[in-house]
């Protein structure tokens, strides 16, 4: 042993190295060699790689070091045992899975309880204090301050007692105040007025021998009182019904409701337009606002040119729109005509009033022109009733239209008016 050297591989038995005191030993393991160190009470042993490989070993592995040495120890598959010494520190790293969560640890202590004591509970009022109720019973109050109000001068009643044209107003305070109605001294009710103070151009009414100056006049009209008629009554109150018309400055109930205040667009070709323009006034009637007997009449002129043998058709037409016919004047052969003047009159009666089969209304007019060949006047009558499509429930708009069945032709209105006759 020359060289302080050892070799086991040819050693099949067990081979112990006692060294001398002074010496070192050293031991290198081969592979699958197993090293038992015992050392002596004065030897030092030292392991210079610090590395235990379990990866020969199939059993478990006990290392067991001095308590001021560490030790580490990786094992990624293996079951790992270590025997902690009571001054050793065991630090344990581990790489892997999570173990599965332990067992809930006990409750903590409890809290402080809250002091609820100074929170506001509840409020109330009682005048003059608004009084706060903490959590521990205790109270306290804020005066609201508050300003009578004077109600002196608030009207308490009314009354008219004594004479008939005052009216005795009583305050809060007692005090009270007159009003005085004017030209009620004669009157048994607010519906009549001295007709002397009627703001109007006459200062008296005469009909059937009856002076109404300095007498009442009633203005309220009662359900037998008959259209177009007023009541006519003296101090004792005694009517007398008396016909609108028989009034100084009457005038009939017909009068204008549009007036055309420029030209219309002129109409030249196979596309139908209107022959009516702006102006002052309406057009429509109101839903529901026809009555029986209702007439109107149009008036209208203008200026035309005509190709000889076109046709010319001109519908007159009612409705929400202005698109409902009600008559028409049917195909017009044409004659020449350059420039010339033409006129149209229609006339309107309302025969029926309701929805649509039951209101029937009747137009009829005459349209009529100059040709060139001679003063001759060329024209159609025309009337027609309808009662399928026309309805006094919904606004009716009127509307004239003019339409060709060629080009090269031209007809437009200068003058059109529109009258309610009766």
């Amino acid at each position: 042993m020359s060289s302080n050297t050892v070799n086991v591989s040819t050693t099949t038995n067990q081979v112990v190295i006692t060294p001398q005191s002074t010496k070192t030993v050293s031991v290198n393991s081969g592979d699958n060699t197993s090293i038992t160190v015992n050392k002596g009470a004065s030897n030092t042993i030292t392991v210079s790689d610090n590395v235990v490989n379990t990866s020969l070993t199939p059993t478990t592995v006990g290392i067991n070091i001095p308590p001021s040495n560490g030790i580490t120890v990786t094992d990624l598959r293996k079951t790992i045992t270590v025997n902690q010494g009571i001054t050793s520190i065991v630090n344990v790293n581990t790489v892997g899975p999570q173990g599965p969560k332990g067992d809930t640890g006990p409750q903590g202590p409890s809290g402080s309880v809250q002091d609820t004591g100074s929170l506001l509970i509840t409020a109330s009022y009682s005048n003059p204090n608004l009084t706060f109720t903490k959590g521990n019973g205790d109270t306290f109050n804020v005066e609201i301050e508050t300003t009578p109000i004077d109600t002196g001068s608030f009207l308490i009643t009314a009354s008219n007692v004594g004479v008939g044209d005052r009216v005795y107003f009583t305050k809060g305070d007692g005090s009270q105040f007159i009003l005085t109605i004017d030209n009620v001294a004669n009157a048994t009710s607010a519906s009549y007025i001295l007709a002397t103070n009627v703001e109007q151009p006459f200062t008296s009414i005469t009909a059937s021998n009856i002076s109404a100056s300095g007498e009442i006049i009633s203005n309220t009209l009662t359900s037998s009182l008959t259209e177009n008629y007023i009541w006519v009554g003296n101090s004792n109150n005694q009517n007398t019904e008396i016909p609108i018309s028989s009034l100084p400055g009457y005038f009939p109930f017909n009068y204008g409701l549009f007036a055309q205040t420029g030209s219309s667009t002129p109409v030249t070709g196979i596309t139908a337009g209107s022959l009516i323009d702006g102006g002052a006034g309406t057009l429509s009637v109101p839903a529901n606002g026809f009555q029986v007997g209702d007439s109107f009449r149009v008036v209208m002129a203008g200026v035309c040119t005509f190709q000889n043998n076109d046709i010319l058709a001109i519908r007159i037409n009612g409705g929400k729109t202005g698109t409902t016919l009600l008559t028409s004047t049917g195909p017009i052969t044409l004659a020449n005509a350059t420039g010339t003047r033409w006129r149209m009159q229609i006339d309107f009666t309302v025969y029926a009033i309701g929805k649509t089969g039951t209101a029937s209304i009747l137009s009829a007019g005459q349209f009529f022109y100059t040709k060139d060949a001679s003063t001759d006047f060329v024209g159609v009558n025309f009337s027609d009733e309808n009662n399928t499509t026309f309805t006094t429930t919904i606004s009716n708009k009127l509307d004239i239209t003019a339409q060709f069945n060629n080009t090269g032709n031209s007809i437009y209105s200068k003058l059109f008016v529109l009258n309610k006759t009766f």
